[in-house]
């Protein structure tokens, strides 16, 4: 098995005042091309999309969604971990990638789970 992992996005940081969505976005863009091109077999996110309460936690979680879209169509699996920054603290256990697990286009793990 060929795994892909990618991890720490936070599409909602920016750095010196600078927003660093597009940049991130495009390194993103580059490992699904990567996962693609060198027929992996998963394609693994190890958590830190966004902070919940960030100014860009929308943008970030449509392109989580894009994301999982275009793997699926390349017939590449796909696994979502949340992370420590993803945790949306409401008591329910929800996430960022909550809008992800009920899409149904790959598997998320919003708590310690097997798969």
């Amino acid at each position: 098995m060929r795994y892909l992992f990618s991890s720490d996005w936070h599409l909602d940081h920016t750095t010196d005042g600078h927003a660093r969505f597009d940049e991130v976005s495009a390194a993103v863009d580059h490992s699904v091309k990567v996962a693609t091109e060198e027929k992996i077999d998963l394609y693994i996110f190890a958590g830190d999309l966004s902070d919940p309460d960030g100014f860009a936690v929308h943008r970030a979680q449509s392109k989580a969604m894009a994301t999982a879209a275009q793997l699926k169509r390349n017939g590449i699996p796909s696994l979502w971990v949340a992370g420590n920054h993803d945790v949306v603290e409401d008591g329910y256990g929800t996430t960022v990638l909550s809008p992800l697990a009920a899409s149904g286009l790959c598997h998320v793990f919003e708590a310690p789970g097997v798969h």
